[in-house]
């Protein structure tokens, strides 16, 4: 995951901490509110989904895997050329920023 995505979902999930309404309206408008807190432009093809914890019950999200998939010209090359490091940031969209 990336620094922006992660500081973007560190904004939003501090404020819905401290602001009721805010927490309200993400809970109502996900994308909406995510948007409107972090400036980002989050594509029509992508859901967003909040989910409240409770006491007895966390969530553990696993990010998307594109394993079985091909490699990408950038794996590629790593393989190619000897590379011992492996990338496993995958994101599958781009947080856009605006303002």
């Amino acid at each position: 995951m990336s620094d922006n995505r992660y500081t973007g979902e560190t904004k939003v999930v501090e404020r819905a901490k401290k602001d009721a309404a805010f927490r309200s309206q993400l809970m109502s408008n996900p994308k909406a509110a995510v948007a409107a807190e972090t400036g980002w432009q989050i594509p029509d093809n992508v859901t967003v989904k909040v989910v409240e914890e409770s006491a007895d019950t966390f969530y553990l999200v696993i990010p998307f895997s594109s394993e079985g998939s091909e490699l990408g010209d950038e794996q590629l090359e790593d393989v190619a050329g000897g590379s011992r490091t492996r990338c496993s940031n995958i994101q599958t969209w781009t947080c856009v920023c605006t303002g």
